[in-house]
């Protein structure tokens, strides 16, 4: 009964929402008829009072104030067993304990009239019974429990044991169990104590395309609706008459600047990629000295097509000691990739191995502890620099594709490449997923050539690179500073 007046009196500086929870209770309280003890029930007449004159509850400094100019003992004792850590009940737990408490009130008075039934006669006493037995039942009925349909935020929400936050399927993103309680009465019921043996729990969160939805106690965040999918010919919604398609082979045309080596190796990779999301292959890198060549409108395909699940990763994340951003990563977009010094390339040098070919990965999100998660992860990189990464002789992790002249130049792709960079902006439009659909659709076709996704394509390019690479390295080693630097010393 305590926590029940409690709930009808502002203790601590509240928002407006709280207060219209607090006025509520009084309200709930005043319908249910409740009978306190003594001095909760000179608190309690005051509080009706008060509300009925001013429209919202009364603070505790004012109650205190008032009873203590009456002198009113019984009233000030209960008063001062009331402080500020005390907790109100929310609405839809005060309407539970407000129940349980009018309930245990019938019981008593039942128990009580039994008792002074004992001196009637038996057909007086079994009457007695059975019109309090009635109007309990009809207390129960009318105040009801209220339990709370958690069913939308069960399928909504994930606490995770070993982060301490919550995953909000609806978003895909994390947030704090406090910013979650914030959001309504509901999560705030949600993310109370009380419902922790109810609400979907997991050890952390997992990533695994095609995978069940738990994984060893882990929560598969994975969403297979982000990967656009192939339809077959014969599917009712297929047709080879949205542009998306004859856009993207235009393109990648372009880019293997007719080298059908190339335009299948390109057309391949993407493919191995969509179909098997799980899977990794060789990196990709579309190098130009040509600004303009199509690199990026590339890259908005792969965007339009996986969704949030191409990840767009620049030169601080690849230097970065965090690397979160892996977790939920199927293609890294690696764009526009800058030149840095030597000692710079190769640390990424070495990072870039283990991103491209370990079948696991340390996961380091910045604030949280260290995972181990699976690596699905496939790379391109674009860049306009001579030398963006250094590659070892005999390398078999990278497949290099060097367009030669501007999409500008090319009346084939007249207009294609805003277009494609506003589809991948707003992919949710209609128009944007029926023209990134028909580009899964093609891709969906059977291959032309074989194709083994760790087998890189040799080009003349890659050549290039390699020998660019060679050479900055024999430039270092062979200039005189760096003899001076490592000459032992006398």
């Amino acid at each position: 009964m305590r926590s029940l007046l409690r709930s009808t009196i502002v203790i601590t500086t509240l928002d407006e929402q709280d207060k219209a929870h607090l006025l509520k209770n009084a309200k709930a309280l005043m319908d249910s008829g409740i009978v306190f003890k003594e001095g909760m029930d000179e608190v309690w007449a005051f509080i009706k009072a008060f509300v009925r004159e001013h429209k919202h509850v009364p603070s505790k400094p004012t109650l205190d104030m008032h009873f203590d100019y009456l002198g009113h003992e019984a009233a000030y004792a209960f008063l001062s067993t009331i402080n500020p850590m005390d907790r109100a009940l929310l609405p839809g737990d005060f309407d539970s304990r407000l129940h349980d408490m009018l309930l245990r009130q019938d019981k008593e008075k039942v128990a009580s009239v039994l008792r002074d039934a004992a001196s009637l006669t038996s057909e007086g006493a079994e009457r007695a019974w059975r019109y309090l037995a009635d109007r309990l039942d009809e207390r129960a009925k009318g105040h009801k429990r209220k339990n709370r349909d958690y069913k939308n935020l069960d399928e909504r929400y994930v606490f995770l044991e070993q982060r301490g936050d919550v995953y909000d399927r609806k978003v895909a993103k994390f947030f704090p169990i406090s910013a979650v309680r914030m959001r309504g009465e509901n999560e705030r019921a949600w993310c109370d104590k009380g419902h922790d043996a109810k609400r979907p729990t997991a050890h952390n969160v997992t990533f695994v395309p095609g995978g069940a939805e738990s994984v060893e106690g882990c929560l598969n965040i994975y969403d297979a609706s982000q990967i656009l999918q192939p339809r077959p010919m014969d599917h009712p919604d297929y047709s080879g008459e949205n542009p998306g398609a004859g856009d993207f082979i235009n393109l990648v045309w372009h880019l293997a600047n007719g080298d059908q080596a190339q335009i299948d190796y390109l057309i391949n990779w993407v493919k191995f990629a969509l179909e098997n999301p799980a899977a990794r292959q060789c990196a990709l890198v579309l190098k130009s000295d040509i600004k303009g060549a199509g690199k990026g409108t590339f890259l908005n395909f792969l965007r339009g097509l996986f969704g949030r699940y191409a990840a767009t990763v620049g030169d601080s994340a690849l230097s970065s000691n965090f690397n979160g951003w892996m977790l939920e990563c199927v293609i890294a977009c690696c764009d526009e990739v800058t030149e840095s010094s030597m000692k710079d390339k190769r640390a990424i040098g070495n990072k870039l191995k283990t991103w491209v070919t370990e079948s696991s990965l340390q996961i380091e999100a910045k604030g949280k502890d260290q995972i181990t998660a699976r690596n699905h992860s496939k790379w391109i990189y674009t860049t306009n620099d001579r030398v963006p990464i250094i590659l070892e002789e005999g390398d078999r992790r990278y497949s290099v594709i060097q367009p030669e002249t501007r999409t500008v130049d090319n009346p084939a792709l007249d207009g294609v490449p805003a277009r494609v960079e506003g589809f991948a902006l707003d992919r949710s439009s209609t128009e944007a997923a029926e023209y990134f659909q028909s580009v899964a659709d093609y891709l969906g076709l059977p291959c032309r050539v074989p194709y083994n996704p760790w087998v890189p394509l040799e080009t003349a390019a890659k050549a290039e690179l390699l020998a660019d690479g060679r050479q900055g390295t024999e430039s270092f080693c062979n200039h005189p500073l760096t003899a001076a630097l490592t000459a032992s010393p006398v």
